[in-house]
């Protein structure tokens, strides 16, 4: 059996593989290393002063003081847009903007332009999702501009969607829009760990976006607080078939669209999948990235007849499946979404309780955290930030859920 340690350490050795070849090309004046302390890093203070150990309120360390006084001063209104769980007193927080400040023609949005762009994702797939709709009178540069948008931001590192596709909230019963787009936000970060072109992220945008189309006609089904008979499944399987057919209805231009990975989204490599039983190498390349993805993404959110599950049981449940998921797609999604998910709940082995606020590609244990809760069980009162690369002493006992989160009297 695979084991999540397993393929942690070959990313491990692949990633130092690779940088040992990089060093070899580098002479010591060169550009600094990739593996220089990100700023998020627990470090000695302005003034010169070195941190005490954890726990201690010396410890209590800010990303620089020019970004930790924009965190402060939009944390209020990110949390008021973002959990609707604030006013019954549980715990709400939201990434902080990366470092890195990217180039090109439009910049990494802000947290408030991110949910813009995904609530307007959101709206787009609403208006789809309709039994009675008249494909003729869709804006289809719609569909092409939410999923180039979604691919800018991606490529400039914006990992606010990353947030929003873990931990906005929404109902069960209206579950199938935001399903749709997260995973299209997860399917284009796997990609672009794969090193896909353009033209082939967006013909994946679009397959990913529109691969449950046709759930809509199936969704009282779905939505039942109950195990469907089997009767009910077979009807519940002809939405890929349904969904492809609607797609290439609706993406008038079809040159260069394989609409087969829309039908085939819910093939297994192991010949398990539906509904034509294909095996390995027959299913569509874009269709494994979207199997895995959809799968993964009903996993970690609430459904009517369940509630969601932590995020690493997922994964971990994604790896016991060896046979049904191609490798190379597994390890792309543990490296580039990560094992704890930005936007994760977890509780460190100092006994402090953290929300993950970066996830690192070459060592996915070892993210970056955001300490909401002391030891002590009381919430933080200044920003501290804790960069596990680089503090070894801090490491992750386990995941929690966040409705799960309630802060001790002070």
């Amino acid at each position: 059996m695979v084991r999540m340690a397993d393929i942690l350490k070959k990313i491990k050795a692949e990633k130092e593989r690779e940088r040992l070849r990089k060093a070899k090309g580098t002479s010591s004046g060169d550009t600094p290393s990739e593996e220089e302390p990100a700023k998020t890093d627990l470090k000695p203070s302005a003034a010169g002063k070195a941190e005490t150990a954890p726990g201690d309120k010396s410890t209590e360390a800010s990303e620089g003081k020019k970004e930790g006084e924009e965190t402060r001063k939009s944390a209020g209104e990110r949390n008021a847009a973002v959990d609707p769980q604030k006013e019954k007193g549980k715990a709400a927080s939201v990434p902080t903007e990366p470092k890195s400040t990217p180039g090109g023609k439009e910049d990494k949005y802000s947290y408030r332009q991110t949910l813009e762009l995904y609530d307007s994702a959101i709206n787009v797939l609403s208006n789809l999702l309709k039994e009675d709709i008249d494909y003729a009178s869709v804006d289809v540069e719609e569909i092409y501009s939410c999923v180039e948008a979604i691919i800018n931001q991606t490529k400039r590192g914006n990992t606010h969607l990353l947030y929003l596709a873990f931990a906005r909230d929404f109902r069960y019963e209206n579950y199938l829009p935001y399903h749709s787009v997260n995973v299209c936000i997860y399917s284009l970060e796997i990609a672009m760990g794969l090193g896909y072109d353009d033209d082939k992220l967006t013909e994946l945008g679009i397959l990913s976006l529109l691969h449950d189309v046709k759930m809509i006609e199936h969704i009282a089904l779905v939505n039942k607080p109950r195990k469907l008979t089997e009767e009910e499944r077979e009807l519940v399987k002809r939405h890929p078939r349904e969904s492809a057919e609607a797609a290439e209805k609706l993406i008038k231009d079809t040159a260069g669209i394989t609409f087969s990975a829309i039908l085939q989204h819910h093939e297994r490599m192991d010949g398990s999948g539906y509904p034509e039983g294909l095996t390995g190498e027959d299913i569509n390349e874009f269709a494994k990235i979207i199997n895995l993805v959809d799968t993964y993404e009903a996993k970690i959110h609430p459904r009517s007849y369940r509630e969601n599950d932590l995020a690493s049981k997922c994964l971990q449940e994604i790896i016991d499946d060896k046979p049904g998921f191609e490798y190379k797609l597994v390890k792309a999604l543990i490296q580039r979404v990560g094992v704890y998910p930005i936007g994760s709940i977890v509780k460190l082995s100092t006994k402090e309780v953290g929300e993950i606020i970066k996830v690192r590609h070459d060592n996915p244990i070892c993210p970056v955290v955001k300490i909401l809760f002391k030891s002590s069980g009381r919430q933080v009162t200044e920003e501290k930030i804790v960069d596990m690369k680089y503090h070894p002493e801090f490491s992750i006992r386990r995941e929690l859920k966040r409705k799960d989160l309630v802060s001790k009297p002070a």
